[in-house]
């Protein structure tokens, strides 16, 4: 009798990868609204140059047709550029291959000056997954005998893997799809290694002398990978939605058009600088009861401590907790517990502003007035009639002080 043993197999069901902004889309759709409004962390059409990369000055990187194209600088070697902005798994990136083989890079040690990373690469023969030493050779982690060319649509989905209560089992999962199918995918167990970096840069690399040509590069504000979307039969929309959010920082607003706008809080460039001379009345506030000192956040296998000690010298111990296991890594948690630090700076310091109807104004917009910034957490229309005929529309917005993380 003849048998089958298999050795690191990886089986995976095909399916395209579903981000939370996907979620919202899918579930929304059930409960009627079909438009929609999100924001990417990422939206690189590669327009305004490279000014948002840092690029390895030994390849030749040019921007000036708003794709990025790119010709490796001759050695056997990986050249990478790296965007500015981290994105730590899990997620979806999501880019147009114009032409050429190349790699898309992810979770990149450090910054620029190293270039430590995994990639999924790309060319005429094969596609896979490889490791990015600092030296900028690679090691072939795996691959398939399929050829990738432009002109294409390819996904990068990338996350981690908890498969017990100890760090040490962390495995990082990657797929690489394209036109929607998937081409490969791989599972690395780096927990308690020296690859399970604190950085997670992105970009693109090109090897040898070759020439790539991307564009479009997209990730969604909204990028944490849901493993599934359900409606159950006799429950709403809404209630599947909220199963898919769970403990994420999302807001959700629909406006009158119909329109779901889904937004995560944080840093934001300013919206409107409010004339000096608009509003017509101003009030704000201290709320020093809304003083946290002492924050714990508790992740899927990590808890994390944050103290403010200049508010805890004033105000004592003032603790509270939050959990989200939804974030994987100890420096997510970390940086989630400095997010919750900051929104009870923000509540300490509420305000409310009334002017002459300005209907464009959104929660979660930044706006500025007599030289403070402010983010607004709703806002209101009135609109009544004048003594002797006409009509007066008002503005109230509630907000709470900006504060950058």
């Amino acid at each position: 009798m003849s048998s089958l043993r298999w050795k690191e197999a990886i089986f995976h069901d095909g399916r395209p990868p579903i981000s939370l902004e996907e979620s919202v889309r899918r579930c929304a759709t059930f409960g009627g609204i079909h438009d929609f409004e999100f924001e990417d962390d990422i939206d690189e059409s590669f327009a305004s140059g490279l000014a948002a990369w840092t690029t390895d000055a030994l390849a030749t990187w040019d921007a000036s047709a708003s794709t990025l194209s790119a010709t490796g600088g001759g050695a056997a070697i990986w050249y990478e550029a790296r965007h500015s902005t981290e994105v730590p798994p899990s997620f979806v990136a999501s880019f147009d291959l114009v032409s050429g083989p190349g790699a898309f890079v992810f979770h990149g040690k450090t910054d620029a000056s190293t270039a430590d990373g995994y990639c999924a690469w790309w060319n005429a023969t094969n596609c896979g997954f490889a490791r990015i030493a600092s030296d900028k050779t690679d090691t072939i982690l795996t691959q398939m005998p399929y050829a990738i060319s432009g002109p294409a649509r390819i996904q990068v989905a990338v996350k981690w893997r908890l498969d017990s209560t100890d760090e040490d089992r962390k495995w990082m999962l990657m797929s690489m799809y394209v036109d929607g199918r998937e081409f490969v995918c791989y599972a690395d167990d780096i927990g308690g290694t020296s690859y399970d970096w604190a950085n997670d840069y992105v970009g693109f690399a090109v090897a040898a002398s070759d020439t790539l040509v991307v564009d479009n590069l997209t990730v969604s504000q909204l990028h944490r990978i849901v493993d599934y979307t359900s409606i159950d039969p006799g429950e709403g929309a809404g209630s599947g939605l909220s199963r898919a959010i769970g403990t994420s920082r999302v807001r959700l607003m629909c406006r009158y058009d119909g329109t779901l706008r889904a937004w995560e809080p944080g840093n934001r460039n300013e919206d409107w600088a409010i004339p000096d001379a608009r509003p017509i009345r101003l009030t704000d506030r201290d709320d020093r009861a809304k003083v946290v000192t002492h924050i714990r956040t508790i992740g899927a296998l990590h808890s994390v401590d944050r103290f403010d000690d200049d508010e805890g010298e004033i105000h004592g111990h003032r603790f509270v907790q939050a959990d989200d296991p939804n974030l994987m890594s100890e420096s997510e948690v970390y940086d989630e517990a400095g997010l919750q630090m900051n929104d009870a700076k923000e509540q300490q310091k509420p305000a409310q502003l009334t002017m002459p109807l300005q209907p464009f104004t959104e929660p979660n917009d930044r706006v500025s007035y007599g030289g403070v910034d402010y983010r607004v957490t709703s806002a209101a229309q009135s609109i009544s009639k004048r003594q002797g005929g006409g009509a007066s529309g008002r503005t109230t917005l509630w907000l709470r002080r900006y504060i950058a993380t």
